[in-house]
């Protein structure tokens, strides 16, 4: 029998940072005075804003494409199992 008292520490963390962004969605941000920042710092800020997008719209895309391919094989499997299904009858009948 699975233990239940152990859990996925992926899960784990995933429902932690979830929380988190729960708890923190509705506190006001401590904005940042770019104008005050140095030319390199700003331009690094802005690199990793532009690296963290094209990770989430990899992230988005793969998400999208495994959907695509999930729905793909259920329309596939499930006339199968259907017929399976009533192949089983028809034999448990006879």
């Amino acid at each position: 029998m699975q233990d239940k008292t152990r859990q996925d520490p992926v899960t784990d963390e995933s429902m932690n940072l979830r929380s988190r962004g729960s708890r923190n969605a509705g506190k006001p941000i401590d904005h940042l005075d770019v104008s005050t920042l140095p030319t390199k710092e700003l331009q690094a800020l802005v690199h990793e804003l532009r690296v963290h997008q094209i990770e989430l719209e990899t992230q988005n895309s793969k998400q999208v494409l495994t959907f695509y391919q999930q729905s793909q094989l259920t329309n596939f499997c499930l006339p199968l199992f259907a017929k399976s299904l009533l192949l089983l009858w028809l034999i448990h009948e006879t």
